[in-house]
């Protein structure tokens, strides 16, 4: 079986001949095929790289995320520091004032006593961690001591402040100590005698309590001696 062909008839002008190409059709497929091949591979091309630029700019992109989760991470660690170092600062104080308040015994002096250079034994001085993790677990404990302590110190200068406050700080009256608390002599008998109070002479009609009390306490009783004499005064 004769090969087909393909005729390609040439006329370059009118005067001139005609010219016949005879192309075999295995020919023209196989250039045709050629050329949708080569259309495919640049199509195929054209993708890869567009999906290559499109890799890059989502490379571009995680690239400048991890570069800012990165300062942040260093900015958070040096806040984490400074915290941590604050903390410690703070602990040391607690620690002195607990010890100043005799909530805690003094350190012994190997182990650096209140004040100076040495501070309060027991505390960690060490310097930050740079793990997290670590860092805020430290913390946690810090706090939580920091806390037990604060309570304590702020119950016992409370009930100091309330002792004070009962505790008598100024005369009621104006006048002189004339007799105190406990074992006398009796001014009136001579003889031995407890006396349950303590006696303020003032002149004839100061006034005194119960207009002004020594202290934060309550008076249960205020009334004139009955004693010896009409000069006895009030009782309180």
């Amino acid at each position: 079986m004769a090969e087909g062909h393909y005729t390609i008839i040439l006329v370059p002008d009118a005067r001139s001949a005609f010219r016949k190409i005879r192309v075999p059709v295995r020919l023209v497929r196989t250039v045709a095929g050629a050329a949708a091949a080569g259309v495919l591979a640049m199509g195929a091309l054209l993708a890869h790289y567009a999906w290559l630029n499109g890799q890059g700019s989502e490379l571009d992109a995680l690239r400048l995320e991890n570069a800012t989760l990165s300062e942040r991470a260093r900015r958070f660690s040096e806040s984490l520091a400074q915290l941590e170092t604050r903390a410690t600062r703070l602990q040391s104080s607690i620690a002195k004032l607990t010890v100043m308040s005799g909530l805690e015994p003094t350190p012994r002096a190997a182990d650096g006593g209140v004040g100076g250079m040495g501070g309060v034994a027991g505390v960690d001085l060490d310097p930050p961690s740079r793990d997290p993790d670590v860092t805020l677990h430290a913390l946690s404990r810090s706090l939580s001591d920091l806390a037990v302590r604060s309570q304590r110190i702020e119950t016992f200068y409370a009930d100091q402040t309330e002792l004070l406050a009962h505790t008598p700080s100024v005369w009621p009256v104006r006048g002189y100590f004339s007799s105190g608390f406990g074992k006398r002599v009796d001014p009136f008998t001579g003889g031995k005698d407890f006396h349950p109070g303590i006696d303020i002479s003032a002149p004839r009609g100061t006034k005194g309590s119960p207009s002004r009390a020594s202290s934060r306490t309550t008076c249960t009783t205020s009334s004139r001696v009955a004693g010896n004499t009409a000069s006895d005064g009030t009782f309180v």
